[in-house]
């Protein structure tokens, strides 16, 4: 049996997250690492971008609070703003649960 990469153990987090409305938002994805050096700098990287995903990095590749903080700033809200001026509605004034 013919096993490639079984020494490559990087491991990641992944926060999928839907509106209420059944909208898929885009990704997440944690690295392991203490800087944005161990972020992907490749094609795949950039298509992931492209489509909204949001790589960034924790020391341990798990969710912190800092983590959370800009999942909330780069997907999160950027829904918000983007549903109020789908709807006319002033993003200043909205609430979101």
């Amino acid at each position: 049996m013919l096993s490639l990469g079984k020494e490559d153990k990087r491991q990641f987090t992944v926060l999928g997250s839907a509106a209420t409305d059944g909208v898929l938002l885009p990704l997440q994805v944690v690295f392991k690492g203490k800087t944005g050096q161990v972020l992907p700098n490749n094609s795949a990287a950039v298509i992931a971008a492209l489509e909204g995903w949001h790589l960034t990095h924790s020391a341990n590749h798990w969710s912190t609070q800092e983590t959370m903080r800009s999942f909330v700033q780069k997907v999160l809200h950027p829904y918000f703003e983007g549903k109020c001026f789908d709807l006319g509605l002033n993003p200043l004034t909205q609430r979101m649960i």
